[in-house]
């Protein structure tokens, strides 16, 4: 299971759900396994970062022409532009114009209310490889991902030097490569 940035919460929460002794899918065999989890650059720490919790509420009461441009200053903090081609940048701005604001709300609310100091991510016991951007100008994903470090059991991490937020778009970040040098994940 992979999930990266706000993907990474869900991702982790579902892991969670098959792992700890009382999940509700820990005894559903109709759903299978989860043998592996990858969090790329974790939104989790959103909650500890107060300008974003406060710059959270914005999209509810922006106008919806402020909205669309407020969106290119946001694709800027994800992105290391210069290792992101031209296309891979014009089709991530065009699917967050697409998302609209109340959307972009709801998913706000959902990591406002993440509190992963809550989680037992020290149940959880099964390889999990955590990267992260070092050019995360979003948030400070290099931190964020010591810290879970310290709490999960079976964890590696990969740090990706010239990687912004958005890092899975970088021409030079091949997920494929960093899983095979990844002892337990190819």
């Amino acid at each position: 299971l992979c999930g990266e940035s706000f993907g990474a919460c869900i991702a982790l929460q579902i892991a969670l759900q098959f792992f700890v002794a009382e999940a509700p899918l820990r005894s559903s065999p109709k759903l299978g396994t989860i043998h592996r989890l990858i969090l790329i650059n974790p939104a989790t720490a959103f909650r500890n970062l107060p300008l974003l919790v406060l710059g959270s509420f914005l999209p509810e009461f922006v106008p919806s022409f402020f909205y669309r441009f407020s969106t290119l200053g946001f694709a800027g903090l994800l992105l290391a532009a210069e290792h992101v081609a031209v296309g891979d940048r014009q089709s991530l701005l065009a699917a967050m114009q697409k998302l609209s604001p109340q959307t972009v709300a709801w998913r706000l609310q959902l990591l406002r209310d993440l509190d992963v100091a809550r989680l037992p991510l020290e149940q959880l016991d099964i390889p999990v490889l955590l990267m992260a951007g070092e050019r995360d100008r979003l948030l400070p994903s290099v931190e964020e991902i010591q810290r879970l470090a310290q709490r999960l059991p079976q964890v590696q991490t990969r740090f990706l030097p010239k990687s912004g937020h958005a890092c899975l778009l970088e021409q030079a970040v091949n997920l494929g490569e960093i899983l095979r040098s990844s002892p337990g994940f190819f």
